[in-house]
């Protein structure tokens, strides 16, 4: 291989920051409030995080006192939460129903592909995933150790995937739904 693997922002990077935009608390907020539109913006500099994962921060608890002009980490949020994993908006009555049926817990919806940086900042309680487009990297799995679970739109091990739904009719399998443990192998976890 030609070249030497780097991970991380290198220097020059680290130097353009400056000019990125990410998410900022604007306004002073109290343990217990929800961040929202008013008080958070997209601004300059990069030193939040990502401007695309604003939506997944709007209504997320603050887990403390934050001032104006501090970067928004997930570490600022509510810890010990439900976090709901999906991409469409059909499974957002899921995401309502949990939310009624767990008041004692924050049920937090994400869209953005999930990190490890996430995992560790936020530290759920669970993960529930329904029609999340993105694959769970194995780390974020062992680190949730058997606390995380998938609702799969087929009977497994029937149909293993995306799709799932329409492979069933397509190649004559039982038709229905799974509840599993999420595991590094793809919809082959344990079924509960």
């Amino acid at each position: 291989a030609m070249g030497k693997v780097h991970y991380g922002i290198s220097a020059q990077e680290k130097d353009s920051q400056v000019f990125r935009r990410s998410v900022f608390v604007v306004e002073d907020i109290k343990q217990g409030e929800r961040f929202t539109e008013k008080n958070t913006r997209i601004i300059r500099p990069g030193y939040g995080v990502k401007p695309k994962y604003l939506t997944d921060v709007l209504g997320m608890k603050a887990g403390k006192d934050i001032e104006r002009g501090t970067p928004f980490c997930f570490r600022l949020a509510e810890k010990n939460s439900i976090l709901f994993l999906s991409n469409n908006e059909d499974s957002l009555a899921l995401y309502e129903w949990l939310k009624e049926k767990e008041p004692e817990k924050e049920v937090y919806h994400i869209t953005n592909k999930l990190t490890m940086d996430m995992i560790q900042q936020l530290e759920p309680a669970y993960l529930v995933s329904y029609n999340y487009k993105h694959i769970i990297p194995g780390e974020i799995i062992e680190y949730m150790q058997g606390r995380a679970v998938n609702l799969h739109v087929s009977f497994l091990p029937y149909n293993r995937g995306s799709s799932p739904n329409f492979f069933s009719f397509l190649d004559n399998t039982p038709k229905g739904v799974t509840i599993h443990e999420l595991t590094a192998g793809l919809d082959k976890g344990r079924i509960l």
